[in-house]
């Protein structure tokens, strides 16, 4: 069976000041207030991916880095029933995850290293918001799907590598 992949790429909001961000969890990241509705945004363009260009409606799978694994989290929750899977890199979900509405559960995959000093592994605040550490983001939805709650900690060390444009030599 040949296997293919539609894959949209979309940053969030441009906030006043010229920051893009996603309004997530309650803990990030709309610091300005603005009334944006992301999880509408989102839900369009993966009907659009399904409707237009032919992806899996069972197979739709979100990732998202920072504040965009945040909202990958908020998308588990409200659109849990169109999501198989959310990944978030450095992100969090709920921090009250009673927050976290009950729409599905898809497959959660957390991925978080330890020395993060902007989202921190152990949880922490944005602007006095709180969000749930790397494990309790974990427990929280491996409750909900009726999981074993054990984990498996690596000490494995990943490294990425971006690749842009070359610099042009002259």
């Amino acid at each position: 069976r040949q296997r293919q992949m539609c894959i949209r790429d979309s940053d969030g909001t441009i906030s006043a000041s010229g920051q893009r961000y996603w309004n997530a969890t309650d803990a990030c990241c709309n610091v300005w207030g603005e009334e944006v509705d992301d999880v509408a945004w989102l839900t369009i363009l993966i009907n659009e991916a399904i409707t237009y260009y032919g992806a899996d409606s069972e197979g739709v799978i979100l990732v998202g880095y920072s504040n965009g694994g945040f909202m990958a989290h908020r998308m588990a929750c409200e659109r849990g029933f169109m999501i198989r899977s959310a990944i978030s890199l450095a992100g969090a979900t709920y921090d009250d995850f009673t927050d976290c509405e009950n729409t599905g559960t898809p497959n959660i995959l957390q991925i978080h290293g330890e020395l993060d000093s902007t989202i921190y592994y152990d949880g922490g605040a944005i602007l006095g918001n709180e969000y749930p550490s790397a494990s309790e983001t974990v427990s929280y939805w491996a409750n909900r799907s009726s999981c074993q709650s054990s984990s498996t900690l690596t000490t494995q060390y990943l490294s990425l590598i971006h690749i842009s444009e070359p610099t042009r030599q002259e």
